[in-house]
């Protein structure tokens, strides 16, 4: 029942209010909900998460509605696997496990290798290459060490093994 002049104006303006104060404790409510604990990831490591992840769906080809719901089942398998109510409430401790499983992934779609599986196949190679030239380990460490000044092939960055299987098939030309 609405008055006319006056009275009528009062209450419009009452609902007005009444909306507006509705409103401004709805949201703080929501605010409230999603208040972040101030051990729970950074905004620097969520974007890293989410870089990764978009990178990871970019690798895989998808796009549009397809690369949504992929991203949002990573978001919603991280939320379960860490037991969190948001994917942004996990711990922060946590990241550097995520960050590398997704690394992980990564290198994986996009058919890397690790820098420890690499090594790995370098060893392989070189080991290989050794035993075909008919060098035993000694024979090896030492021509290593007149050549590169360093004896164990652990001492050996990665580059600096590709360098040793350079050498070693310039070997195996002259041998």
């Amino acid at each position: 029942m609405f008055m006319i002049g006056e009275q009528k104006g009062e209450t419009v303006q009452n609902i007005s209010i009444q909306r507006a104060t509705f409103k401004t404790q709805a949201s703080k409510i929501i605010q409230t909900k999603r208040a972040k604990s101030s051990e729970a990831l950074t905004p620097d490591q969520e974007r890293e998460i989410t870089d990764t992840i978009e990178q990871i769906a970019d690798a895989k080809g998808l796009s549009g509605p397809l690369k949504r719901k992929f991203f949002n089942k990573e978001l919603g398998k991280l939320k379960k696997i860490y037991k969190a109510r948001d994917w942004r409430d996990i711990h922060r401790d946590y990241f550097p496990e995520i960050k590398e499983h997704y690394r992980r992934h990564l290198w994986g779609v996009r058919g890397e290798q690790s820098e420890g599986q690499e090594r790995k196949g370098f060893l392989r190679t070189i080991h290989a290459k050794r035993g075909e030239l008919g060098w035993n380990e000694d024979e090896l460490h030492e021509k290593l060490l007149r050549r590169f000044g360093k004896k164990r092939l652990s001492q050996y960055t990665n580059n600096e093994l590709r360098l040793v299987i350079n050498w070693l098939n310039e070997q195996l030309e002259q041998w």
